[in-house]
């Protein structure tokens, strides 16, 4: 798998969709293995800071989901990859990051 991947081989046929879950599988596992996606939480830590400091330390990003009443095109994940990208900057910040992809009805 590795080696197709460094090479830049492309897999065709049926094998392609296997590759990409051979990916798709040893990706996920690293992120695992690593706590990615798993927050530090602090011991005591509403005692620990005042009120500003605890605001400061966190960031909240709320994203609608788009509407389907039209064909999906590019302006949705434009949208969605510039929310992302202010996420992951904000946690390199060293911040609590809550991104909330929420759904508004009228």
């Amino acid at each position: 798998m590795q080696g197709k991947e460094q090479k830049g081989e492309e897999v065709k046929g049926g094998n392609r969709l296997a590759h990409l879950r051979e990916i798709e599988i040893a990706r996920q596992k690293l992120w695992k293995e690593n706590h990615i996606f798993e927050a530090d939480v602090e011991e005591d830590w509403k005692s620990k800071y005042d009120f500003d400091t605890k605001n400061n330390k966190k960031y909240l990003i709320r994203f609608p989901y788009p509407y389907m009443n039209g064909k999906f095109h590019l302006g949705h994940g434009f949208s969605l990859s510039k929310a992302e990208f202010q996420s992951r900057y904000q946690r390199l910040l060293d911040k609590n990051v809550l991104f909330e992809i929420w759904r508004r009805t009228i």
